[in-house]
């Protein structure tokens, strides 16, 4: 029983933590993006696919869900982009707190690039991922 749980907590601190951290590291190449700002929607909408892609990519790296139970795939669903989210919009402040001025470095977009993002990855993973393994 113990070893179920303790199993349970590790695939979804892999899971959550591979999704987060690849949203944080599409995130830190639009800080170079940032210059020419693009509509917020369209955005968002570039970052969902872009991690619909690397979604699709790291099924052939891993064509089974790390977290097989449905409750977990669905709250890492869900935990994944607003983890994201919140992770960007935090490092996104903590930059604009140290910028030298030239830069206009806008937290909340880069809290909807990094959700979209994780959002796109996980939503693929999510629907396309066999349970099995």
């Amino acid at each position: 029983m113990i070893d179920d749980v303790l199993i349970a907590v590790v695939q979804c601190v892999v899971e959550l933590g591979g999704d987060v951290l690849c949203s944080l590291l599409a995130d830190s190449c639009s800080y170079r993006a940032e210059r020419k700002p693009t509509h917020p929607v369209v955005g968002a909408v570039a970052w969902l696919v872009a991690g619909s892609v690397l979604g699709g990519l790291s099924l052939l790296v891993r064509p089974t869900a790390l977290l097989s139970h449905p409750a977990l795939r669905l709250g890492n669903l869900i935990l994944a982009p607003l983890l994201a989210a919140l992770t960007a919009h935090a490092l996104a402040r903590w930059r604009r707190s140290r910028q030298s001025g030239k830069e206009q470095v806008v937290p909340w977009r880069h809290a909807v690039h990094a959700g979209a993002f994780a959002a796109g990855m996980v939503l693929v993973r999510f629907l396309c991922c066999s349970t099995a393994g």
